[in-house]
């Protein structure tokens, strides 16, 4: 039995977009970089709850690596307030959130440690 045009053109279609996927992700592994995770922290304005006040938490992860266990600390003055996350895949972010019981006024984030492999 012959194909007719509608046939062929999805086969065209679908054979394209399997060759480009395959050829960039094949691009993508010959050229990832090996620069160890490094880490951008943003923390966002209070919001107030029922505990005290509400902060997001913002960890970029600018390094070729995906980064385990991270730590991150958030202080305000008298207050320090603490959290994990599990993964931070490379050139990608992660949120966390932590609590204050007074209104932080210029809160700063960091990553306090993290594991790599």
């Amino acid at each position: 039995m012959k194909k007719n045009w509608l046939e062929w053109c999805v086969f065209a279609v679908g054979l394209s977009l399997t060759l480009s996927i395959l050829g960039y992700l094949i691009f993508l592994g010959l050229n990832r970089g090996e620069q160890p995770p490094t880490f951008k922290v943003t923390v966002g304005a209070p919001q107030k709850v029922s505990e005290g006040y509400q902060l997001r938490v913002d960890v970029y992860n600018l390094g070729d690596i995906t980064a385990q266990s991270v730590q991150v600390e958030v202080e305000n003055q008298a207050e320090k307030a603490q959290f994990q996350i599990d993964f931070v895949p490379e050139h990608s972010s992660a949120k966390g959130w932590v609590v204050f019981s007074k209104e932080p006024e210029r809160p700063k984030g960091r990553v306090a440690g993290f594991t790599a492999q």
